[in-house]
């Protein structure tokens, strides 16, 4: 058990470290843009209902009204 909670406090000192330095994963972002292209139309078709969302997209780029 001990090991398993030392294991955990480093990698939440890593994400702490790649939070603060904006840290990057280029090997995610294939994935996440296929999420994106598919959820957008989640966020449409309920836009009257999720105003933000919708705008938040807007402003991020992800989507065009």
């Amino acid at each position: 058990m001990e090991a398993a909670i030392e294991k955990s406090r480093e990698m939440g000192k890593a994400l702490v470290k790649a939070i603060k330095e904006n840290k990057e994963y280029p090997e995610q972002e294939a994935m996440h843009e296929a999420w994106r292209a598919q959820f957008k139309y989640v966020i449409l078709a309920n836009k009257e209902h999720w105003v933000h969302n919708c705008d938040y997209w807007m402003e991020k780029g992800w989507m065009k009204e």
